[in-house]
């Protein structure tokens, strides 16, 4: 379960973003190694969603998850992507 891996935290004290971000509008049959395998080139991350234990599913319930990266630089590059 790569949700239950320790990520080392990035201690730069001048932090503008969370490490934690919102993805939402995903299919509903894409997959947890599918979401890391797109968003892997921003720096270490996984993937997360509500109560994932609880239904033990491997595709993220109603069309979204969390990305937790391990650095708050790769926030800043996906951010910077974004149009």
């Amino acid at each position: 379960n790569s949700s239950s891996r320790i990520m080392p935290i990035d201690m730069n004290k001048d932090e503008r973003f969370s490490r934690k971000v919102f993805v939402g509008g995903l299919p509903p049959d894409i997959d947890e190694e599918e979401i890391i395998a797109h968003f892997q080139r921003f720096g270490p991350l996984v993937v997360d969603w509500p109560h994932k234990q609880e239904s033990k599913s491997y595709f993220p319930p109603k069309g979204y998850a969390f990305l937790i990266f391990t650095y708050e630089r790769s926030v800043q590059e996906l951010i910077d992507e974004c149009v």
